[in-house]
């Protein structure tokens, strides 16, 4: 128990002692004149693309860092979740690769496995442990709901300022780079990126398809397959355009009524996810020994696995019961 806890001590030590020298040489020791002459040009990209990127030095602390972060890459690749896992937070919009989420991941789960530990001993260890391989998840798909939700409401504005611009006789991609300048992100990061592609060669069509590939949003797979069809068979595009958009506004309406209605459903299944978890975290509290056979027991192993596969089959039954596509 005491070497566990001065390796600990120390860990948390070594840690910190890090966390001040990637401090310190960021923001506290002077910037190069080239970075300072560079800056210019950051911002100017960062006010284009709406995205950041940061101007450093390869120092030994960033050749560390790469050194460990190129190695996870490596492991990411081997263990098959590279892809997986480049999908997902390219949905949520995060400005880090996948190197970075499971150095960042990796790093969160083992400082709350430490915080179990100070708390609960080794049973706090395995709590927070999964707790904090669960949360970064959870964040990401926070993270990646409110992406597309945003996604969603912006494209009728978008297509509705694209119509007016046809209407007035430009041409479909000058509208779109008209109209993607003013608008904000997400949705002006997207379509920039499909201008971006159709300038370096690739079809504007296949552009298309790959921003449909990249949001899975049904929205946007009819306005794909909307400006296919017309540049195939010819039309009215701005008046496709907002029979496309008064369409979606339709749909956004419908869902929020349907939203309302089920509001007192949603609830209940919170409630009854969440209440099995906050009694079990109060009898941890009030009565450990109590609460301790569940895991110490081969009866009490038992009753937690089927307990933890009927919560799931609850969780997934409640989702269907409460959830309506529209």
């Amino acid at each position: 128990m005491t070497i566990i806890l001065i390796s600990s001590l120390l860990f948390v030590s070594l840690g910190s002692a890090i966390l001040f020298y990637l401090i310190f040489s960021r923001y506290l020791l002077p910037k190069p004149v080239i970075l300072e002459q560079l800056e210019f040009y950051r911002h100017a990209w960062e006010s284009y693309y709406g995205r950041s990127f940061r101007l450093g030095e390869a120092g030994m602390s960033a050749r560390f860092i790469d050194a460990i972060l190129a190695t996870i890459g490596r492991l990411s690749q081997f263990a098959g979740v590279s892809a997986i896992l480049i999908e997902e937070l390219e949905k949520s919009g995060l400005a880090i690769n996948i190197r970075q989420f499971i150095f960042y991941h990796s790093l969160f789960a083992i400082f709350m496995g430490l915080f179990g530990y100070f708390i609960w001993g080794f049973m706090g260890i395995i709590v927070f442990v999964i707790l904090g391989a669960f949360l970064p998840i959870a964040y990401l798909n926070i993270l990646k709901n409110k992406r597309k939700n945003t996604l969603s409401k912006q494209l009728p504005e978008l297509l509705a300022m694209v119509s007016g611009l046809l209407k007035v006789g430009h041409g479909f991609q000058q509208a779109l780079d008209a109209s993607v300048k003013e608008m904000k992100p997400p949705i002006s990061y997207e379509f920039k990126k499909v201008l971006i592609e159709n300038r370096l060669g690739i079809s504007f069509e296949q552009a298309l398809d790959n921003l449909s590939k990249r949001v899975k949003i049904s929205d946007f797979d009819w306005l794909v397959l909307s400006i296919k069809i017309q540049r195939e068979t010819g039309g009215n595009l701005a008046e496709i355009l907002d029979m496309l958009a008064e369409t979606m506004r339709q749909r956004e309406e419908l869902a929020g009524q349907i939203k309302a209605l089920t509001a007192e459903g949603r609830l209940s299944a919170f409630i009854l996810i969440g209440l099995p978890f906050l009694i079990a975290g109060a009898l941890f509290l009030i009565n450990p020994g109590y609460i301790g056979l569940m895991f110490s027991t081969s009866a009490g192993i038992m009753m937690l696995i089927v307990a933890g596969v009927l919560m799931v089959v609850g969780i997934f039954w409640l989702k269907k019961v409460v959830e309506i596509k529209v």
